[in-house]
């Protein structure tokens, strides 16, 4: 029996040697450079499974339908594409109810908590500087000593709190040049110009959350793009074989990123 094709879009810092990782800023030899706004880079039903987390949110709605057509020329009749993007229902939910919890106690712990609950709603759709507010907001003494905040974090985002915030910095020489570059442009270029090309680097690099899906609007994409079987899952269940085991979704037991939408569709026959 041969070896599945799985294969891992946007992958980031989360990769596993069983599947074919793909990033545009790869961060280890065993993952691939590419750019998603292109054609994938394999032929018509070759692949079991494709899995994209956290990646259609930093798509336009027609750049992450033609994302989503592609994965399914690549599936083979009956594969299985899991789609993993920041779920908006839940994240209105929990700012609603930070909300109405900071207005009838207004304690700092409520604060903090309605605080995140706003930039994380609205900073990465809007900021014009790379990290914007939300990224200044992390490093606020006391952050992960909230209850409710930490249990909104990622994994990631934890370590990085907790073992290496220098890592917030900005990562390689790319990064240190682009910092440096910026510094000089504030110092020579009318304010504005300066803060344009900033905004383009923010724009270029990623950073923005471009589209907000929940429920009802992701499932719509995927049947718009194809799929015609879609399922709500959560972090801990799949149709993929052994998909815990890669812990893309879970680490040690626990979702990698908390506050998402899991949705799993199937390819067509036909």
């Amino acid at each position: 029996m041969s070896k599945p094709v799985l294969i891992n879009i946007g992958c980031g810092r989360v990769w596993h040697p069983d599947w074919i990782n793909l990033d545009h800023r790869p961060t280890a030899p065993e993952i691939r450079p590419f750019d998603i706004r292109k054609p994938l880079p394999f032929g018509e039903g070759v692949a079991d499974a494709v899995y994209a987390s956290h990646v259609l949110e930093h798509l336009e709605r027609d750049e992450a339908r033609r994302l989503l057509r592609d994965c399914r020329r690549i599936l083979r009749p009956g594969g299985l594409l899991r789609v993993v993007v920041p779920d908006l229902e839940d994240l209105c939910r929990f700012y609603l109810e930070r909300l109405q919890a900071v207005i009838e106690r207004p304690d700092g712990d409520n604060e903090m908590a309605y605080n995140w609950a706003y930039l994380h709603l609205l900073d990465q759709h809007v900021r014009r500087q790379n990290g914007g507010e939300q990224g200044a907001f992390m490093t606020t003494p006391g952050l992960t000593a909230n209850d409710n905040v930490r249990a909104r974090l990622s994994t990631d985002v934890l370590r990085i709190l907790y073992e290496d915030p220098d890592s917030l910095r900005p990562r390689g020489a790319r990064g240190r040049l682009r910092q440096a570059g910026l510094q000089v442009a504030r110092r020579v270029l009318p304010q504005y110009v300066a803060e344009a090309l900033e905004s383009a680097f923010v724009l270029r690099a990623g950073e923005l959350h471009r589209v907000a899906y929940d429920r009802f609007s992701l499932p719509r994409l995927l049947r718009e793009a194809g799929f015609m079987e879609t399922a709500i899952l959560d972090a801990y269940s799949s149709g993929i074989p052994d998909f815990a085991i890669a812990e893309l979704d879970c680490v040690q037991g626990k979702p990698r990123k908390p506050g998402s939408l899991y949705v799993e569709a199937v390819c067509p026959w036909i």
